[in-house]
């Protein structure tokens, strides 16, 4: 992250992902900037993109939108097995 350029080109194509539906932090972490940088992208460059040029079946697309399923699925699981350590956590200490 660190002061590094992105070029043009990776920004337009991160900011058609995102108007595509992919999440913000997805995208973060997959090109490795901070989720404010690609917001800041978004709002320099959403009204510069055509329609048309939004991807809608795209292969790499489609892979990111499982790959965000797979990471909210992966929280969801972590959130509940807390919740259950923390349940353990309190039988053991009564």
């Amino acid at each position: 992250m660190g002061g590094r350029r992105v070029s043009e080109e990776v920004q337009l194509r991160v900011v058609r992902e995102v108007l595509a539906g992919v999440k913000v932090g997805v995208l973060a972490r997959m090109y490795n900037v901070h989720p404010e940088t690609i917001r800041v992208w978004v709002r320099e460059h959403r009204d510069t993109i055509p329609r048309e040029e939004i991807p809608t079946s795209d292969e790499h697309l489609q892979e990111l939108k499982r790959l965000q399923e797979i990471e909210e699925k992966y929280a969801m699981a972590m959130k509940l097995l807390g919740e259950k350590n923390s349940r353990m956590k309190s039988y053991v200490n009564w």
